[in-house]
């Protein structure tokens, strides 16, 4: 989960919905930005399944030791059973999905030092050169194609977090093929520009859906689960412009 203070509690963005976000933010992108572009579509199931190895709820898994909703940043173990479970369901779809999913796992899971992580992320990097090659793909391509996929999750996550500064101030993303760095901003009427435009319409608006929690202090995921009334969420909208 995605987890904001707010005045009265919390605001909770579950993972698929951020993923769901990105690949919002991935299909608005120009297509021309894409280095394999014949794997675009499955560059963008990518990046909407690659938070499905998230673990279910279940005991207390989704609260901290004080019993707060737990945020995604806060430090945890890999859930190997469930991504082992993710990269199985993409190999299933698009072997160029499952290379970019185990080029994302690699990314994010690289510092832990797990016997059994480390193991598995070592089969993944084989997993993925063995796919490589099998693609016929070069690696600067599947290098870059990645980037975009990084992105994509990356600005997800800053828009979910509500981690822009106002009043015009910058700060740096990901940048993408062909560029050497990138910049965000918001201005004061909540309008979101990038320093460079990648995206085919010059004005859109995006959404994201979230639920608010009004406890500090809950006993277990399903008290927690329980307060949140699926299937009528509360919708964060973002608007981008090109300057």
């Amino acid at each position: 989960m995605i987890v904001t203070k707010n005045p009265g509690g919390w605001n909770i963005f579950f993972h698929r919905s951020h993923a769901l976000l990105a690949f919002k933010i991935g299909f608005k992108m120009s297509e021309s930005l894409w280095p394999l572009p014949e794997y675009r579509l499955d560059g963008l199931s990518a990046i909407t399944d690659h938070d499905n190895g998230q673990p279910k709820w279940n005991k207390s898994d989704n609260l901290t030791k004080a019993g707060a909703p737990l945020d995604f940043r806060q430090p945890s173990p890999m859930h190997l059973k469930y991504v082992k479970s993710l990269i199985s369901e993409c190999l299933h779809k698009s072997a160029f999905m499952t290379l970019m999913v185990s080029m994302h796992c690699c990314s994010i899971y690289k510092n832990q030092s797990s016997k059994e992580v480390v193991k598995f992320l070592r089969e993944l990097e084989e997993l993925s050169e063995t796919i490589g090659k099998h693609l016929n793909l070069k690696k600067e391509d599947i290098n870059e194609c990645y980037r975009i996929v990084r992105f994509c999750d990356e600005l997800s996550l800053t828009l979910c977090q509500g981690d822009l500064p106002k009043m015009g101030r910058k700060i740096q993303v990901e940048p993408l093929p062909g560029m050497e760095e990138n910049f965000i901003s918001k201005d004061e009427d909540g309008i979101i520009t990038l320093d460079n435009w990648c995206f085919d319409q010059s004005e859109f608006k995006l959404s994201a859906e979230f639920y608010t929690a009004k406890k500090l202090k809950y006993i277990s995921d399903h008290e927690l689960i329980s307060e949140i009334p699926l299937g009528k969420p509360m919708f964060e909208e973002f608007y981008f412009k090109k300057l």
